[in-house]
Order: structure tokens, then sequence, then C-alpha cells
């Protein structure tokens, strides 16, 4: 075989461009996505939320390119097919752990009554108080000030969900290589003759699809849900820190008028000082 074929090159100026498009096309899919929703989130929250998957995307696809040409090195295929590789499992597998981590952190704030850990609202509500709490994420901004404290905690726990879940998912790949590459032989061993189409496959076709798939569902893991608030209402926390206990002097048989005093002040309590 004296023919050289052209191999598949991410890094190359045609590769440089695709990716370009790919994240305008991307972003173009949660504008879209915004303009659908209803209620709908103002810009500043739009954007909030937003950013939290430019940056975790933007730090996925880095590593995506240069892990490939890492697993490239060691095998016969090329990078475009370990690029393909990865972005379908990140896809596939890397979005469904995301959210399952997401739900424990958030399981977790509810319990303990850690309200910036409220994925997607960025304010300090006072949920021991529900008649003062407004349960529409999208109108967070109307009687609060943004904290943006908030806003960088929540992306520094979401881009460090998507590292570890990133890493977890490579050296996954990484140990079953073998069989990944006979996956990426079998669905792209047809474009190996072509590798500029090949380029454009890999980069435009496949990624355009699956990444208003992940950023649409990423979209709703990161953006504010009433059912959430509602979570934080009701969590044991805020029951245990504002509903009064019965005190041990109570619990004797000579207590009891007391008792039955307390219960009635606890009954007005819960009337005029709950929310007052």
């Amino acid at each position: 075989m004296g023919v050289t074929v052209k191999q598949c090159e991410i890094l190359g100026p045609l590769g440089m461009v695709i990716q370009a498009l790919l994240g305008i096309m991307s972003m173009s899919a949660l504008l879209v996505k915004r303009y659908m929703e209803k209620p709908q989130r103002s810009w500043n929250i739009w954007f909030l939320d937003t950013s939290k998957q430019v940056f975790s995307a933007g730090m996925v696809h880095c590593l995506n390119m240069a892990l490939s040409n890492l697993l490239s090195e060691s095998s016969h295929s090329d990078n475009c097919e370990w690029y393909f590789i990865n972005f379908a499992i990140d896809v596939a597998i890397g979005t469904i752990l995301c959210f399952v981590i997401i739900k424990a952190i958030e399981g977790f704030a509810v319990l303990n009554g850690i309200d910036a850990l409220n994925t997607g609202v960025y304010v300090h509500e006072d949920y021991s108080c529900p008649e003062k709490v407004n349960l529409e994420p999208t109108q967070q901004e109307s009687n609060h000030k943004i904290d943006y404290k908030i806003w960088g905690l929540q992306l520094f726990i979401w881009t460090s969900v998507v590292l570890i879940v990133k890493i977890c998912l490579f050296f996954t790949v990484k140990v079953f290589s073998p069989v990944f590459e006979r996956i990426a032989d079998f669905c792209l061993g047809w474009l190996q003759q072509f590798p500029d189409l090949k380029l454009v496959f890999i980069m435009i076709l496949i990624p355009i699809t699956f990444n208003i798939i992940q950023f649409w569902l990423q979209d709703n893991i990161l953006k504010g849900k009433k059912e959430n608030m509602l979570k934080f209402i009701h969590s044991p926390y805020h029951e245990r820190s504002h509903t009064p206990q019965i005190p041990a002097k109570f619990s004797s048989r000579e207590g009891f008028k007391d008792r039955m005093q307390f219960r009635d002040d606890e009954m007005k309590w819960s009337i005029s000082e709950y929310c007052a």
C-alpha cells in the first residue's frame, strides 16, 4: 500500500472553524429554549443558568480534544474517532451521572437548610415563612437582589461535578479502549477515505444533535424549579428550627394544666407568629 491516507485532525484549521460553529449552534439552542419556556426567565437569570453550562462545556470540550489525542497515540484509531467515543459517552452516561449527583447535593441541602445549594436560585429566601417565599424562580429578582456569591458557589459545584464525572469516564474508556476502538471502527470505518467529511460528520452532524439534547437536559437540571422551593419550605431543618418543643416539665401528670396551656400557646404561635 503506497498511498498514505490523510488523517482526520480535530485541531486543524477546518476543525477549529467547525468547533466555533458548533459552539454558536449550541448556544442558539438554549436561546430557542428560553423563548419557548413558560414562564420565561429574565435575561439575567438565564445568563447565570447558561454560564454554568458554558464553563463546563468548554472545559469538557478541551479535555475531550486533549484526551482524544492521548488515546490516539497508543492505538490505530485517529483522534476524531476517539473524540466521537468520548463525546457520545459524555452525553449518554455523563449527563445521567451529573443529574444524579446534583440531585443528591440538593437533597443534602434541603435536609440541612443550605439554601445557597438550591440550584438555579441566586437569592436568599426566608423558607421559615412560606407566605414570604416567591415560589416562581423566574421571578426571584422581583423581591430580592441577586447574590453573585451563590452563583459562584453553584458554578464551582457544577464544574467540579462535571470534572469528576469526566475523569471517571476517561479511565473507563482507557481500560476498555479495545472495545471502544471496535465500536468506533464499526460506526466510522466507512469514512476512513474521506477525512474532511469524517471531521464534519463527527464535529457537526453528530454533536449538533447530541449537544442540543444534552444542553436542553442540563438546562433543566441547572435552572431553578418550583418543586425545589417547596422542598426547602417543608425541609425538616426549618421544622426543627422553628417549631416549639414541649418542655420536659410538662410531661408529668402534675403539669397537665400547664401542658394544655402550652398547646393553646402553640396554636396561637402557629397563627400569629409563624409569618410575623
